[in-house]
Formats: C-alpha cells, structure tokens, sequence
C-alpha cells in the first residue's frame, strides 16, 4: 500500500493482531500504486505484486527487500507464478 506517498509492504504472523512493515527496494516518494487482490503472487518465500500504474516488484525473502522488475507497463491486473 502507499502512504503518504511512499510504498510498503505489510505482514502478519499472528492473524492481524501486529503487522510488520517493509520498504526496502520499495519507492518512498511519489508513489501511489493500487495493488489490487489478484496483482499478488506467493511462492515459497518468492513474493511478487503489480499495481495498476503498470509497476512490478519482486521480493525473494518472504517481502523484507525488493526489486523493480518493470516500470511504466500499462495497468496490471494481476500475477501469477507459473
């Protein structure tokens, strides 16, 4: 999700009692992305979201850092690790 203008990631373990945020590789400026629920992808620790402002990001440690792997593609809906 982004907030105020920066993008992160949350995560709970425990149901939604506490959530963790992560950021790292994520933009923290000028970003407002929507994500929505079929633009997010898990497998294993493998966790890969696309938003309708054509961005792609890959995270390979369960979502603690990321990677851009596109940038500027038109609106994606959704994701899947084949």
């Amino acid at each position: 999700m982004a907030i105020d203008g920066g993008l992160f990631v949350a995560r709970t373990t425990d149901g939604g009692e506490s959530w963790q945020t992560f950021r790292d590789g994520l933009p923290q400026q000028n970003a407002y992305d929507i994500v929505l629920r079929h633009g997010l992808d898990v497998a294993d620790d493998v966790v890969c979201f696309a938003s309708t402002t054509g961005n792609v990001y890959l995270s390979e440690d369960r979502g603690e850092h990321w990677q851009c792997l596109a940038n500027n593609l038109p609106p994606v809906y959704s994701v899947r690790f084949a």
